[in-house]
């Protein structure tokens, strides 16, 4: 599946905002399709990308991801959000992507306003659901 047909299955078109709240999200790069990878790529971004993984599973591969400033063509940090946020996002408080066309997919679709789709709503009663499956406990 394309971006474009995943777009349409969550019937979301993309946005951008530069509101506290967006910019607050822009202080951790976001993850991209393999489509938005191999476009950043072919428009010659590689050395403003990343390696990030999986810490606490070792037998996963690597996976690219826009780089956090200063962590250009290097591997990420163990913390992967800093206050100096993403590569790609300007001092406007906006991705430099965005109007290029080639915002990784979770920057399209992180839209804090859209009644029909909240990433944080949405989180929630996956969290709440993936505790009642496990059985998860809180620390005291």
């Amino acid at each position: 599946m394309n971006n474009a047909d995943y777009l349409s299955k969550l019937n979301v078109l993309p946005s951008e905002c530069s509101c506290d709240k967006c910019k607050r999200m822009c202080h951790a790069p976001c993850c991209m399709s393999v489509e938005d990878a191999e476009k950043l790529l072919n428009a010659g971004y590689a050395s403003r990308l990343m390696f990030d993984d999986l810490p606490s599973n070792p037998d996963t591969a690597d996976f690219l991801k826009p780089a956090l400033k200063g962590y250009e063509g290097e591997h990420s940090p163990w913390e992967t959000s800093s206050l100096r946020g993403c590569t790609f996002w300007n001092e406007d408080g906006k991705c430099e992507l965005h109007d290029k066309g080639l915002k990784p997919i979770q920057g399209r679709i992180a839209i804090h306003d859209n009644t029909n789709y909240d990433m944080n709503q949405l989180a929630g009663v996956l969290n709440e659901r993936w505790k009642k499956l496990v059985s998860y406990q809180e620390d005291v």
